[in-house]
């Protein structure tokens, strides 16, 4: 008996011994962990890595939410940068957290300190500690969900949402707040939409932005500006600092036809073409892309200067960098001018590797660790999978692809009535697709993600007007933040802009004339459109010469766009020596067709549906009139062409419809 009763009692001091050292590990695993979050958080402040400071102290403050030291140190960051709210905001969430107790007497003594002081030295700037910064909130969230996960994935994490989509192209996010490109600068709104304002001003018929990113307070964009050669750009690679608007030059590239920027860890990546003196209707002859990089130079504390990184013979300069790869379209091995490859450059190794080959026209890239995807087609475009790890390309979409973010692609397709594109988010492990919202279908649009918002920017073709809209990531609550009016004098010519600024399509596009006669206006109509379009599947857009009024003059029609989603038909006429932009239909899933009567038909057909309309310009106004519509599920083999057969057509590289012009 004796002997079990001592059994008993050395099971339960051992018993006790494990609780003890159990709890005592982890009190010594979570001190561990809190210092190492408030080490990287100290390195990175002193490299000027605030952003990922300001997360590194949140996570401090997640393992030890009653300790003061991080809370002072995220309220110092924020007034440094002149965040007085989210500097207020967070010493009261410090205060809250560590409360008033005498076991905690002496953080809540070092808080209530740093408190009065900050609020000593900032009563003129009426802080409001109301609001939680996002990026703490955030941070909390992220370490609650993903406690087994390590620091460096957990900061990787938090950071990709603050980027977003690896698709974004005019906006990005920081400290919260969301930064975007709009056509007469840049702008910022906080994610409910409120507070939208201009931080940058530029002249829009000289100039436009594109490729905006973020990255440690510093936004990186290109600006490209006009020279009196067209379709020849002047680029240049700027900075600006977002807390105190200074403004800086990278890098200046002269006379080129385009140019793009992407940006992987510490170093920029800067794809351009030189322009060419050939005529851009001469043919479809391939030039040189070349790649340049600009790395971050540690010690100095700044860009070192460009330096060649890779180089392809092709006509896109659109490229997607992840992991120190890059992936772009080249011209295709197989030397048919219409067909491009996609490939891969590592920078690491410099070995070159074709992923896809024979695609005809690549319009975007982007991807994710386990997936590069792009969308591509001429008559039919569909968006495309290939697997990094199986080195295998699978069709995943009909649609076309707008952006990636994590595991959602996010797509767009246009509406049977050709009027509205009906947007998309599909999972890409289980391929369920949700509808998210509906938006009209007026023109170019470009879909980013950023943190939990999505913005949506609409360039309306028909009124040279663009509106930017912020929706959360499942379509709802979408409202119109930015209306960009183009602003004109007395005589009607395009000056500045009202809110912000017309298309970064130059008004005399619609309206312009080079050299004398219809046949030199017409082609200048062409030159301008490819120019705009020629790294988005430029060279498969088609144009007619038609004399729709039957008046004894042509008209041109041209489609305009990147793919089927955002198509559009552009019809001009020849009035007082020049071009004159008449009107826009929707041109996805279209063919035209010549009605001998007068005016002429227009065919949407698309998986099964069939619609036709006839379409009659009379005095320089276009009207339209459904004449059938069908549908026959799958069988496409019984489509119904109307009219007296198909109207001439030719790719707008190819200017022979023009030469019985004058």
């Amino acid at each position: 008996m004796r002997n079990k009763k001592y059994t008993i009692i050395g099971i339960a001091v051992a018993l006790w011994i494990c609780i003890v050292g159990f709890i005592g590990f982890r009190v010594y695993r979570s001190s561990q962990q809190y210092s190492d979050w408030i080490q990287q958080a100290a390195a990175y402040e002193q490299e000027g890595k605030y952003e990922e400071a300001l997360i590194s102290y949140a996570m401090a403050s997640s393992i030890k939410p009653k300790k003061a030291e991080p809370y002072i140190k995220m309220a110092e960051i924020y007034e440094d940068q002149g965040d007085y709210d989210d500097a207020a905001s967070i010493l009261r969430i410090g205060s809250e957290n560590i409360g008033s107790s005498f076991l905690r007497k002496s953080e809540s003594n070092q808080l209530a300190s740093a408190e009065s002081d900050f609020y000593g030295r900032n009563e003129d700037n009426n802080p409001d500690p109301t609001k939680t910064p996002d990026i703490y909130q955030k941070t909390q969230e992220t370490a609650e969900n993903n406690k087994g996960d390590t620091k460096n994935d957990l900061l990787d994490e938090i950071m990709t949402e603050e980027q977003g989509g690896t698709g974004n192209t005019f906006s990005a996010m920081s400290n919260g707040e969301i930064y975007y490109t709009g056509q007469d600068g840049i702008y910022t709104v906080q994610p409910d939409g409120s507070d939208n304002k201009s931080v940058k001003e530029i002249d829009p018929s000289a100039a436009r932005i594109s490729d905006f990113q973020i990255s440690n307070r510093m936004a990186y964009y290109l600006e490209a500006k006009d020279t009196s050669q067209d379709g020849v750009y002047d680029y240049s690679l700027c900075t600006m600092n977002l807390d105190t608007g200074e403004e800086d030059v990278l890098y200046e590239m002269d006379a080129l036809s385009d140019a793009s920027m992407k940006m992987d860890e510490d170093t920029i990546y800067v794809a351009s073409r030189e322009s060419s003196s050939t005529d851009m209707t001469a043919g479809l002859t391939d030039s040189e892309v070349k790649i340049e990089t600009l790395s971050w130079n540690e010690e100095d504390q700044q860009y070192d200067d460009p330096a060649a990184a890779a180089s392809y013979e092709g006509t896109s300069t659109g490229i997607y960098v992840q992991n120190k790869k890059i992936y772009y379209s080249q011209a295709s091995e197989s030397g048919d001018e219409m067909l491009e490859d996609l490939c891969q450059y590592d920078m690491e190794s410099k070995d070159t590797k074709s992923l896809s080959k024979g695609i005809p026209s690549v319009h975007s890239i982007m991807g994710n660790d386990k997936y590069i995807y792009y969308y591509a087609g001429a008559e039919e475009s569909k968006t495309y999978a290939y697997n990094l790890d199986t080195e295998e390309t699978e069709t995943v979409a009909d649609e076309a692809l707008n952006n990636v973010c994590g595991t959602s692609l996010y797509l767009s397709a246009n509406d049977d009535s050709q009027t509205e594109v009906k947007l998309y988010c599909q999972n890409e492990d289980d391929s369920k697709k949700d509808t998210l919202t509906t938006i009209e279908n007026d023109g170019q649009y470009s879909v980013d993600v950023v943190g939990d918002k999505m913005l949506i920017c609409i360039d309306h073709a028909s009124e040279e007007s663009q509106s930017v809209y912020l929706a959360d990531l499942d379509g709802n609550n979408m409202k119109e933040i930015n209306q960009i009016e183009k602003k004109t004098d007395s005589a009607g010519a395009a000056t500045a802009t009202e809110s912000t600024t017309e298309t970064t399509e130059a008004a005399d596009t619609e309206s312009s004339s080079s050299g004398s006669g219809m046949k030199a206006a017409y082609q200048k109509v062409l030159d301008d459109t490819y120019s705009k379009y020629k790294n988005q599947g430029g060279k498969y857009l088609e144009y007619h010469v038609y004399d729709a009024d039957q008046d004894g003059a042509e008209e041109l029609i041209v489609r305009n766009g990147t793919c089927e989603a955002d198509y559009m038909w552009k019809i001009y006429t020849y009035d007082g020596g020049r071009a004159v932009l008449l009107d826009t239909f929707a041109g996805g899933h279209t063919s035209l067709y010549v009605c001998s009567s007068g005016g002429f038909y227009c065919m949407q057909a698309h998986m099964g549906n069939e619609a036709v309309y006839k379409y009659t310009l009379s005095n320089g106004n276009l009207s339209s009139q459904k004449t059938y519509e069908a549908n026959f599920g799958e069988d496409e083999s019984k489509y119904k062409e109307p009219g007296d057969g198909k109207m001439p057509q030719a790719y707008i590289t190819d200017s022979s419809l023009l030469d019985s012009l004058k």
